[in-house]
């Protein structure tokens, strides 16, 4: 397990709360979601982590299975639970983006060009999403001796 899911507490002492490979903050400072990468799948867990919480009210979030998250995602989480989230469908060479709602466990695939990877997300204070994507170019040759 990674180095995340350590939590300190205005004035308090930094405890572990749960290990994992990354986290998302929660914006009302109550909660946090916690990645963790297990033979290559990808579980999420939140955590209470409010006042006075110790961090043992715990559940998993269980996704709807649709569509894999890949396990380097990074996102941000919105207030209402709507987790950005980068996926790794089966059906693509490519990294796309995705919703995940963290209420429901209800995956949204978000449409792209097809042609490139997802590499992170993030909400803009309006509710739109940007994205940073990586392009791939390529250029096929036939070399051919010359008579």
């Amino acid at each position: 397990m990674g180095r995340f899911g350590r939590f300190r507490p205005r004035g308090g002492e930094q405890r572990l709360i749960r290990p994992g490979d990354g986290v998302f903050a929660d914006p009302s400072g109550r909660s946090l979601v916690i990645r963790t990468v297990e033979n290559a799948k990808v579980r999420l867990f939140r955590v209470s982590v409010s006042e006075g919480g110790n961090g043992s009210a715990e559940h998993e979030i269980i996704t709807d299975g649709s569509v894999p998250v890949a396990p380097g995602s990074r996102g941000f989480l919105k207030a209402d639970g709507r987790l950005l989230v980068v996926l790794a469908p089966p059906d693509s060479w490519f990294f796309v983006p995705g919703i995940l709602d963290t209420n429901t466990g209800r995956i949204t695939r978000l449409p792209t060009d097809g042609a490139s990877h997802t590499r992170g997300l993030s909400w803009t204070p309006d509710g739109q999403i940007v994205e940073i994507r990586e392009s791939v170019r390529s250029t096929l040759w036939r070399f051919q001796p010359v008579k």
